[in-house]
């Protein structure tokens, strides 16, 4: 699966951050999925609150359909 954040930062601009890698195994007993957010200047580059939402997705072999997508709901954090 690829995984993404999806947020929208203080001033309104949308933007998408790639997840490099994400760790199943280190919390296999307690369901939790381990993965990295480096908070770009991008998303701190106002005073105010960022929405934000984790996406997995696959595509099909032509990159063109997806054949899995999930959404969580929309979060805030303060910057």
């Amino acid at each position: 699966m690829c995984c993404v954040i999806q947020y929208i930062n203080a001033d309104g601009e949308g933007r998408v951050y790639a997840v490099p890698y994400y760790d199943v195994d280190t919390f296999v007993e307690e369901d939790k999925i381990l993965f990295p957010w480096v908070i770009d200047g991008e998303a701190t580059k106002s005073a105010g609150d960022v929405q934000f939402s984790v996406r997995f997705f696959k595509l099909d072999s032509s990159g063109t359909y997806l054949m899995y997508n999930l959404n969580t709901l929309p979060a805030t954090a303060a910057v």
